[in-house]
C-alpha cells in the first residue's frame, strides 16, 4: 500500500503526474511534483513509526482539503457565469 511504494514506484508515479499536469497545461504542479519527488522519499527513509504515520494521515487530510476547495471554486465559477448571463440577458 501507501508506506510500502518503492524508489522506483515513486518515480513512475512522478512520471506519469508530470505528464498529465504537462498536458493540461498545469505547470505550477508540475514544480509541485518535482519536489515531491524529491522530498517525500527521502522523508520517508528518514521517518519512521508514528511520524509516517503522520505524515500519511497529514497528506490525506491536505488532499481532501485541496479537493474540496477546487468544488467550491468550480461551484464558484459556475454560480458567477450563471449571474452573468442573467445580467446579459
Amino acid at each position: 500500500m501507501f508506506l510500502v511504494l518503492s524508489q522506483t514506484d515513486w518515480f513512475w508515479i512522478m512520471v506519469w503526474v508530470f505528464i498529465l499536469a504537462s498536458a493540461f497545461h498545469l505547470w505550477k504542479w508540475v514544480w509541485v511534483v518535482f519536489g515531491i519527488y524529491l522530498i517525500f522519499p527521502a522523508l520517508l527513509t528518514l521517518m519512521d513509526g508514528v511520524w509516517r504515520i503522520a505524515l500519511v494521515i497529514g497528506v490525506i487530510f491536505l488532499g481532501i482539503k485541496g479537493v474540496t476547495m477546487g468544488i467550491a471554486w468550480i461551484k464558484r465559477k459556475i454560480k458567477q457565469s450563471k449571474e452573468v448571463k442573467k445580467a446579459k440577458a
